[in-house]
């Protein structure tokens, strides 16, 4: 079982795409109510994997209203 992360706001996120891209997001809320709740906001941007996102290349409104989402 892989060791698990404290996530944090300001965390950045990769989430791997089919085209072998990589889109990101950054941790806005890490909820105290909603168990392992978390609001996420997305940019619209790719890089070729997560080792190459780059937080000087982010810029930018995020792509869609910040949700919360599940932390695991």
């Amino acid at each position: 079982m892989p060791k698990r992360i404290r996530v944090v706001e300001g965390n950045l996120i990769g989430i791997p795409l089919d085209n072998n891209m990589v889109a990101v997001g950054i941790i806005l809320h890490v909820s105290r109510e909603i168990k392992d709740g978390i609001m996420v906001g997305y940019y619209d941007q790719t890089f070729p994997s997560i080792q190459a996102i780059s937080i000087d290349e982010i810029d930018g409104d995020f792509i869609d209203t910040q949700k919360y989402k599940g932390n695991s």
